[in-house]
C-alpha cells in the first residue's frame, strides 16, 4: 500500500475512534427489550469491526508490541475461559466472553489510536463534552423534560433521571470518571482564557448531574482521590504547577453545584434538599442492608465453590439458589411470595471471585496492580502530562467505584475505561509491518460474525419487548418469534409459559418453563410448575415443585401452608401438620418484626 492511502485510513481510523467515544453513550434501542445495554453493544461490536477492517486493510504500525499488561490482561481471559470450561451451563456464557474479548480488543485498537498520533486534547473535549450533555439531560429530565418515557429501576426520584444509560448510578458513575479529564483539560499549562472557562462550565455541569443522582459509589471514588492525589505528587512527580486561581474557582464552581441539591433550596426543581428526601426515603433505609445480603450471598457461592468458582457469567443464572440458602441462614420472615434475582453483587472483584475462583480473583488484581504501577511510571514521562493525570484519576474512581457498582458491566463506562487506561501503557516508539493474512482472514471473520450476531441479537430484543406488551395470541406469536431468534433467554421462555398457561395449552407451559430452567434457576418458574402439575393431577411432581419453591424462598409462610395443602391431597398429613406449624411460627416472628 503506498503511503498516501495509508496516511488516509489512519486519519479515518482517528476519526472512527473519536466517533465511538462521542456516540456510544447516546445510542437507545427504544423497541427492544433491553433499550439501553443493548444499542450500545451492537453499537461497539460494528464499529469495532469496522476499525479492525481498517487496520487489516493497511501497512500499518504493529498494535502488539509488548507492553505491562499483556499477560494480565491473557491471565484474565484465561481464568474466565477456565472457569467456563468447568461450569459450562448456556451458551450465554459464550456471548458474555465474545463481550470480553470485544472490550479487549477496543483497549488494544485505542492503544494503536495514541501510537498513531491521536490528539489528547480532542478526546478530552470529546469525553467532557458527552459527560456535560449527559448531565444536562438528566437536569432537564428531572424537571419533566425527556424524549422518552422511562424508568430507571429505583423506586425515588432518581427513576427520571437516568439520560441515555438506563440507570441514575450508571449515568453518575459515567459522568464521575470524567471529572479528573475536565478539570486537567481546563487547568492545563498554556491553555487559553476560552479554554478554561469552557472547561469551568462544563465541569460544574458535570458535577450539577451527579449531585443530582446520588449515586453514593462515584462520589466516594471522587473522595478518594483526595487520598490519591497528594501521595501520587510526592512519590511521581512533585513539581506539578497549577494556576492556582482557576483551581480554586473550579472547587467553588463544583461547590455550588452541591450545594444547589443538597442544601436546604426551596428553588430547585425537589423544593427542598436531596439529602433530607433521601434520608426520608425507606429504600435508603433499606439499600446498605440489601447490598450486604448479596455480598452474603455472593461469599456462599464462594464457599460452595472455592477452586474454580461457580463458572464465568452463571452468577445471574444461579444466584436464587444461593439467596435461598441465605434467607435460610438469616431466617428473618417476610411478606413477599416471591424473590428478586441478582445479576451481580455490586462488588466487582468479588463477582469474579465467585465466578472464576481464587484464579480469576488474582488474575483481576494483577490486572489492576500492572496498570497502576506502569500507568504510574507514565506520569513521569507523558509529553501531555495534564491528560496523563485526568486519565489517571478517572480510571482510578472507576476502580474504586467498582468497589459497590458494576462499571465493568456496562459499555459506556468499560469503553470510557479502555480509552483512557490505553493512553497510560501505549508503548514509546512505532514499528511498521504488514498485517497479514491471519490479520485480514480474522477482521473478514469478524465482520461476519457481528453481522450475523447483531442482527438476531436486535430482533429477539424487539420481538421480546412486543411479545411483553402484547395480550392473547399476538404476544404467543411475537415471544415465539423471540425464541426463534434467541433460543436462550430465559425471559422469553417464561413468558411464553405463562401465555401457554393463560390459553390453558398446559403442555406447552410446561415445557416452556423447563426450557427457562436451564438458562436460569427461578422461584416462579418453579411456582407455576408446581400449579401446572396439581391441575393434571401429577402431585408427585406438584409437591417436588412446591420443595423447590420453599428452598428458594424459606421465610415467606404462605408457601408452606400451598405445600400442607398438596401434602394433605397426598394423604402425607403428619407431614401437612408440621408445615402449617413452621408457617404459624413464621407468621408469629412477621409480626414481631413489624
Amino acid at each position: 500500500m503506498n503511503e498516501p492511502s495509508r496516511v488516509l485510513l489512519q486519519r479515518w481510523e482517528r476519526r472512527l475512534a473519536l466517533f465511538i467515544l462521542a456516540t456510544t453513550p447516546f445510542i437507545i434501542t427504544p423497541d427492544t427489550e433491553d433499550s439501553f445495554l443493548l444499542g450500545k453493544y451492537v453499537w461497539l461490536m460494528a464499529f469495532g469491526t469496522l476499525w479492525l477492517l481498517l487496520i487489516a486493510l493497511q501497512s500499518a504500525p504493529r498494535w502488539f508490541q509488548p507492553c505491562e499488561i499483556d499477560w494480565p490482561a491473557g491471565a484474565v481471559l484465561a481464568a474466565y475461559g477456565f472457569s467456563m470450561a468447568v461450569h459450562y451451563r448456556t451458551p450465554n456464557q459464550l456471548s458474555a466472553l465474545m463481550t470480553l474479548l470485544l472490550f479487549i480488543g477496543l483497549f488494544y485498537a485505542f492503544r494503536r489510536y495514541w501510537s498513531l498520533g491521536g490528539s489528547p486534547r480532542v478526546v478530552a473535549w470529546t469525553l467532557v463534552l458527552t459527560a456535560a450533555l449527559l448531565a444536562l439531560y438528566g437536569v432537564a429530565q428531572d424537571a419533566g423534560y425527556d424524549l422518552f418515557s422511562s424508568s430507571g429501576g429505583v423506586r425515588d426520584w432518581r427513576a427520571r433521571v437516568i439520560a441515555t444509560l438506563g440507570n441514575p448510578n450508571f449515568l453518575g458513575g459515567y459522568i464521575a470518571y470524567c471529572i479528573p479529564v475536565a478539570a486537567a483539560l481546563g487547568l492545563r499549562a498554556r491553555a487559553p482564557f476560552w479554554e478554561r472557562a469552557a472547561a469551568g462550565l462544563a465541569l460544574f455541569c458535570i458535577v450539577l448531574g451527579l449531585a443530582l443522582t446520588f449515586c453514593v459509589g462515584a462520589t466516594i471514588g471522587l473522595l478518594a482521590l483526595l487520598a490519591v492525589i497528594p501521595l501520587a505528587l510526592w512519590r511521581i512527580s512533585p513539581r506539578v504547577q497549577l494556576p492556582l486561581l482557576w483551581a480554586a474557582l473550579y472547587l467553588v464552581l463544583a461547590a455550588s453545584a452541591v450545594g444547589w441539591w443538597v442544601l436546604p433550596n426551596p428553588y430547585n426543581t425537589h423544593g427542598r434538599s436531596l439529602y433530607q428526601e433521601a434520608k426520608s426515603s425507606p429504600q435508603w433505609a433499606t439499600g446498605l442492608g440489601a447490598r450486604r445480603f448479596n455480598w452474603v450471598t455472593t461469599k456462599i457461592m464462594m464457599t460452595e465453590h472455592p477452586l474454580s468458582g461457580i463458572g464465568f457469567h452463571n452468577y445471574l443464572t444461579v444466584h436464587i439458589h444461593y439467596q435461598g440458602l441465605n434467607y435460610q441462614r438469616y431466617g428473618a420472615p417476610h411478606d413477599r411470595n416471591y424473590v428478586i434475582p441478582v445479576d451481580q453483587p455490586h462488588f466487582q472483584l468479588m463477582e469474579s471471585a465467585a465466578e472464576a475462583g481464587p484464579l480469576g480473583a488474582f488474575a483481576v488484581s494483577w490486572l489492576a496492580m500492572a496498570w497502576l504501577c506502569a500507568a504510574a511510571r507514565r506520569l513521569r514521562t507523558a509529553e501531555h502530562k495534564w491528560f496523563a493525570w485526568g486519565a489517571y484519576l478517572g480510571v482510578w474512581i472507576l476502580f474504586v467505584h467498582s468497589f459497590s457498582s458494576f462499571p465493568f458491566h456496562l459499555p459506556a463506562s468499560s469503553l470510557l475505561c479502555v480509552a483512557l487506561a490505553s493512553y497510560l501503557v501505549t508503548p514509546a516508539g512505532r514499528e511498521d509491518g504488514e498485517p497479514g493474512f491471519a490479520l485480514r482472514a480474522a477482521a473478514l471473520i469478524a465482520a461476519g460474525l457481528v453481522i450475523v450476531y447483531s442482527f438476531t441479537w436486535i430482533a429477539a430484543e424487539r420481538d421480546l419487548r412486543r411479545g411483553r406488551f402484547s395480550q392473547g395470541l399476538a404476544a404467543i406469536a411475537y415471544l415465539e418469534d423471540a425464541r426463534f431468534w434467541s433460543p436462550f433467554n430465559y425471559t422469553t421462555h417464561f413468558l411464553l409459559g405463562v401465555q401457554y398457561d393463560e390459553r390453558g395449552w398446559t403442555q406447552n407451559a410446561i415445557q416452556s418453563f423447563e426450557r427457562a430452567l436451564r438458562y436460569q434457576e427461578s422461584h416462579a418458574v418453579h411456582y407455576y410448575l408446581a400449579g401446572l402439575y396439581t391441575r393434571q393431577g401429577d402431585l408427585d411432581r406438584a409437591i417436588a415443585e412446591q420443595r423447590r419453591v420453599i428452598e428458594l424462598n424459606p421465610v415467606f409462610p404462605g408457601h408452606y401452608r400451598e405445600l400442607a395443602d398438596l401434602l394433605d391431597r397426598a394423604g402425607k398429613s403428619d407431614e401437612a401438620a408440621a408445615m402449617r406449624a413452621e408457617a404459624d411460627e413464621l407468621d408469629a416472628r412477621l409480626r414481631l418484626k413489624k
